[in-house]
């Protein structure tokens, strides 16, 4: 049974994509998306689940360090919504120190990975849906 699922770390520059195994064990970075307005990154987004076979989406929530929801909450949520309308499973998750982690995980990468705001928001994403994945178990 297929159950994969796409990562969204949702940036308003760059929206950090990731893709989990047809099993949905397993989380790996896939790319990044630039940022050109709402309407086209979810087109975008819709268009990559489908090309994906992903049967849901998991969308970072952000949120303080404290639970209180992040400043850009408002844009996920509307976010969520417009993917939604295009008939697609969305589940928001929290994203707490995703960032923190992807650039932890790529300290000892070369200077050209590690400093690579691109592949560090795709890494961020894979530890968002990982951590997804993990609680289904």
């Amino acid at each position: 049974m297929n159950r994969r699922f796409l990562g969204v770390d949702y940036g308003r520059r760059r929206t950090g994509l990731s893709l989990s195994d047809p099993e949905g064990r397993l989380a790996w970075p896939l790319d990044t998306l630039k940022a050109r307005g709402l309407d086209d990154l979810t087109k975008r987004i819709a268009e990559r689940a489908r090309v994906e076979e992903a049967t849901g989406i998991v969308l970072g929530s952000p949120m303080h360090l404290d639970g209180s929801p992040g400043d850009l909450e408002p844009e996920v949520e509307d976010l969520a919504d417009r993917l939604r309308a295009r008939g697609l499973d969305v589940v928001l998750w929290d994203e707490r120190l995703t960032t923190w982690e992807a650039t932890e995980a790529l300290r000892h990468a070369p200077d050209r990975v590690r400093r690579n705001k691109e592949r560090i928001d795709a890494v961020a994403a894979a530890i968002l849906l990982q951590s997804y994945l993990d609680s289904l178990k």
